[in-house]
Formats: C-alpha cells, structure tokens, sequence
C-alpha cells in the first residue's frame, strides 16, 4: 500500500508512488468524508538530507445529499500536496510529520487521509447556486416556485441587518444613524 522502504529510498535518491486506494484497502474513521470510489495517490518521494519530501497529487470523488435540496451531490477532487516527514518533527507542528524511530518503513497513509480530509468538503451543493427546499411546504425551489409567502424577519435583527446593507426598521434606522437607543429615544421626545 502506502508503505515506503526508507533504506532503499535514501540509496536510490527517490521512490514514486501512484496508486488507487480502495475503500476496503484502508481505514477511514466514523465522519470521514472519505472518496466515493477510488482515491488516487500520485506522490514523488526524495530525501532532503535526513528527512524526506513527498510532492504529487491526490485525485477522488466526493458524493453527498446537497446540503439545501438533498438530491443526490457529487464533486471531483484534485489536489496537489506536498509533505515533510522529519526525525524532529513537532507532535504539535501541523507541516510536518514524524519519521519512524525505529524500523525502516514510512507508513504515508496518515499524512494522506489528513491531506484528504483537509481538502474534502464535509457539505456539498448539487449545482449552484442551489435554492434549496422551501422551509414551509418542502417544494424544491429549483423545480418549482411554490408560492409560500416569506415572513418578514424577526426586527430584533433590524440592528444587523442594518450594519449589513439589509432593510432596516424605525429602530435600527435609529442605531444605523451612529446614536445609541437611548440617544434616539430622547430625541424623539424632543
């Protein structure tokens, strides 16, 4: 799989990787957003004094409901990665990742699902912009316009919207105008 002999790799000066992994070759964790068939793995490996850099491209499929009309979604992945294994790699240091201490093999797939599941959506559209499902009848809005009126919105948020370039109420004309509530209030009375 994605096991590099690190002896060999430093004799020969480099090691090439391409491969396609498949669901059942490897473990993905419970909410991994992990590839809907094959993920491809294209890596160029070569030492750089004690540690070694690994460059190339991972290549899948992700597939999902649409996060706003849960119809089948589906977004084709192509990422180039670059990775650093070091002897003194920091636990806590995001760029780089530990050698083996002992032993002659570097196992390549954690620092592959990490760079997977960085680039992976964890939501998808179908198409976009998608206008999702109406929140009152559940009509898609992208097939039909249902007619269902839209209710005015809370004007508690009259403030935000305002600050937001949305329509404001008398009250957040108030606040929009750089005076606070009570500075409002007073000068109304007067």
């Amino acid at each position: 799989m994605l096991n590099v002999d690190l002896g060999r790799l430093y004799r020969t000066g480099g090691h090439e990787i391409d491969e396609d992994l498949h669901a059942g070759a490897v473990d993905w964790d419970e909410g991994d957003t992990a590839p809907a068939g094959p993920l491809h793995v294209r890596l160029d490996l070569r030492p750089a004094g004690r540690d070694v850099v690994a460059r190339g491209v991972l290549e899948g499929t992700v597939e999902a409901e649409c996060r706003r009309c849960l119809k089948p979604a589906r977004r084709r992945i192509s990422e180039d990665v670059s990775l650093v294994f070091r002897n003194d790699a920091e636990p806590d240091d995001p760029d780089d990742y530990p050698l083996p201490e002992r032993g002659s093999t570097l196992d390549l797939w954690p620092a592959v699902r990490e760079q997977w599941l960085l680039v992976a959506p964890s939501f998808l559209e179908c198409e976009s912009p998608c206008r999702g499902l109406c929140p009152r009848c559940g009509a898609d809005l992208d097939e039909e316009d249902c007619g269902c009126e839209v209710s005015e919105a809370d004007e508690r948020w009259g403030p935000l919207l305002a600050l937001a370039g949305g329509d404001a109420s008398p009250m957040t004309e108030e606040v929009a105008d750089g005076r606070s509530e009570e500075e409002g209030i007073e000068a109304e009375k007067a």
